[in-house]
């Protein structure tokens, strides 16, 4: 007989009920099971009624947050340890149902509003949201656009940190709309502004097409240098190691805004752009250094950047594009192609 792990869940419909209830729920225990496992395992096999939220069972929505055993924590990432487990609401929340609550107070979004058709100069509008639990920056945005202003424009895709679509300027800090809870920004207003140094199209909206063509230079394929083998082309364990984190770049634009070299320098390439010429630097089966170091070795590539790091920090996806700029500095020298003001050295 398997040993089993007793539920003590709070119980409320506020169009049935009168008063909160404490249920009893008697649950098969598994190795390593979740809070969140034990839930589902309720609602599947034993009530249906029992109402919870859930999304992406790695910790990072949020939604999953309760009161478990007297402490505030996400039931995905809560293994049982205990016999009992007592499962209420979070504080200080409106509640909706059992252990599902939302915020209480809204939340003010001031956006970065502009369009060069019609208006002279931008400004700042503001919007009361009302937010949920999980609730990102750019649902906020979705929140305003489909029911308050439609005028309101910006860019997303895929919604989950991987397209670099919806990056933005959030608080005083670039980050991925998508990827940025609400509440985990704890502030009262939420200050939304476009990827600095770029041309504005409209609102949240900047030209991508200057940055597109400065990635297109850099030739960002692959050059073997000899004809197509009869396989693929093979890669050791540790040359693939040199390739971990060069990949995970997502060209979102945040490293580019923060830099201040591209702001002074419109022709300068920027970190983004240097770290994808240099992930294929380090890719074993390319064979165009040389060519690889000159297209990035001009007045306005390697050499213009400052190494303030603000690239580095800015970088939603902790990246290190200020280590890349460095990387190919030391390759340019050691290959002796160094491109100065009074020509190649």
């Amino acid at each position: 007989m398997s040993e089993k792990v007793k539920f003590n869940i709070h119980r409320f419909d506020p169009e049935k009920d009168k008063e909160a209830i404490t249920k009893e729920y008697s649950v098969p225990l598994t190795e390593g099971m979740t809070v969140l496992d034990g839930l589902e395992y309720i609602q599947k096999n034993i009530d249906k009624t029992l109402s919870y939220k859930s999304s992406c069972r790695a910790g990072k929505c949020q939604s999953c947050a309760m009161v478990i055993n007297g402490s505030q924590a996400l039931a995905c990432q809560t293994v049982i340890k205990d016999k009992v487990i007592t499962l209420k609401p979070l504080p200080g929340m409106k509640l909706v149902k059992d252990l599902v609550v939302t915020p209480s107070k809204d939340i003010k979004f001031k956006v970065f509003r502009f369009d060069p058709d019609t208006d002279k100069k931008p400004y700042f509008k503001e919007y009361t949201v009302p937010v949920t639990f999980g609730m990102t920056v750019l649902e906020g945005l979705s929140y305003i656009q489909e029911y308050i202003d439609g005028s309101l424009v910006f860019r997303s895709s895929c919604r989950a940190g991987v397209c670099g679509s919806c990056g933005m300027h959030i608080n005083g800090k670039y980050r991925l709309s998508c990827e940025t809870q609400i509440l985990a920004l704890e502030a009262d207003v939420i200050t939304v502004k476009p990827i600095a140094h770029m041309k504005i199209l409209k609102d949240l909206i900047v030209d991508l097409e200057p940055f597109w063509e400065k990635y297109r230079s850099i030739k960002p394929y692959l050059i073997p240098g000899d004809p197509n083998p009869e396989i693929e082309r093979l890669q050791t364990q540790d040359e693939r190691e040199d390739l971990v984190g060069m990949i995970d770049c997502i060209l979102c634009g945040c490293c580019q805004g923060a830099c201040t070299m591209t702001g002074t320098d419109e022709d300068y390439l920027g970190p983004a752009i240097l770290f994808k010429a240099d992930r294929f630097v380090k890719d074993s089966r390319d064979k165009a250094l040389k060519e690889r170091i000159n297209l990035v070795g001009g007045d306005h590539g390697i050499w213009r950047c400052h190494t303030i790091y603000n690239c580095q920090v800015a970088c939603p996806k902790q990246l290190d594009p200020t280590g890349a700029i460095a990387d190919l500095k030391r390759k340019s020298i050691d290959r002796g192609t160094r491109i100065s003001f009074w020509g190649r050295i």
